[in-house]
Order: C-alpha cells, then sequence, then structure tokens
C-alpha cells in the first residue's frame, strides 16, 4: 500500500470478517455478549416479501414467529461489531 501512496491507479482491497453464520459463529467471549432478551429490535419492521427470494416469505410465515424468536435470531448479528473492533484493534 505505501508504493500507491500518490499512485492515481485503481486498486481493490478485500477485507472479510466472519459473519454469523455456522461455521463462522463467533467465538467466546463474543458469543455470550448478549442476552437475547437484550437485543433491540426495529420498531417499525415490515415485510417486503416483494423485493425478496420466494422463501423469504416462505420461511418467516409458515409457523408464528414473535419478537423472542426475532431476538434469538439477531442475537448472534450483535457481536460481529465488537469482535471486528476487538481483532482490528490487534
Amino acid at each position: 500500500m505505501h508504493d500507491r501512496i500518490g499512485n492515481n491507479d485503481s486498486f481493490s482491497a478485500w477485507v472479510n470478517f466472519p459473519d454469523p453464520h455456522h461455521p463462522f459463529d463467533c467465538p467466546e467471549p463474543w458469543s455470550w455478549l448478549h442476552k437475547a432478551e437484550e437485543v433491540d429490535l426495529p420498531e417499525h419492521r415490515t415485510r417486503d416479501f416483494e423485493r425478496r427470494p420466494w422463501w423469504h416469505e416462505k420461511v418467516l410465515t409458515a409457523e408464528p414467529y414473535g419478537d423472542p424468536m426475532i431476538a434469538v435470531n439477531r442475537k448472534p448479528y450483535s457481536r460481529i461489531v465488537p469482535q471486528s473492533d476487538d481483532q482490528l484493534c490487534e
């Protein structure tokens, strides 16, 4: 990167951080950082199925899916920022 300073040529950098999908679930201590009941849910959620693949609607409407389960599913995502921050600071 240092040899590119002052160079106007285009370049691309790919930086990848693990997301909360198996097999990349957050390791400890981040995996226990938040309890599901402490996860903030957006106030106004709309389901825009017309913009999504067919299976989004199928999955989300097949069974009752209330806030407690949504919080459990969002919990892994709440760990990404602190995990990335800690690892980038190393």
